[in-house]
């Protein structure tokens, strides 16, 4: 990422400082990484409880997208599985006829 190398190389000049915007740096990656994987959801919440300053009203924010995605998913398997079943009952009705 640019943004990321430049913010870096502004700061080489304060190592303390530098030390600990690479450190800020690296959890948002992690934090970017886990939030596209629902799988880690317990991952991204224990990086915010981590980053101090974080604010618990951003958690928030970040469990509901995932919360939401969580349901999204599941009314998307829901439905593929509603229409599998009205295709299988079809088919079942069509071998009974013939």
């Amino acid at each position: 990422m640019f943004i990321q190398g430049t913010i870096k190389k502004k700061f080489k000049s304060d190592p303390e400082l530098n030390n600990q915007l690479c450190k800020q740096i690296d959890h948002y990656l992690e934090l970017d990484k886990c939030h596209r994987s629902i799988a880690n959801y317990d991952n991204v919440r224990g990086i915010f409880f981590q980053v101090p300053g974080s604010k618990p009203l951003t958690l928030q924010a970040i469990e509901g997208e995932i919360k939401y995605k969580v349901q999204s998913s599941l009314d998307m398997a829901y439905g593929v599985l509603h229409q599998r079943n009205i295709k299988l009952a079809l088919t079942k009705l069509n071998d009974t006829r013939n």
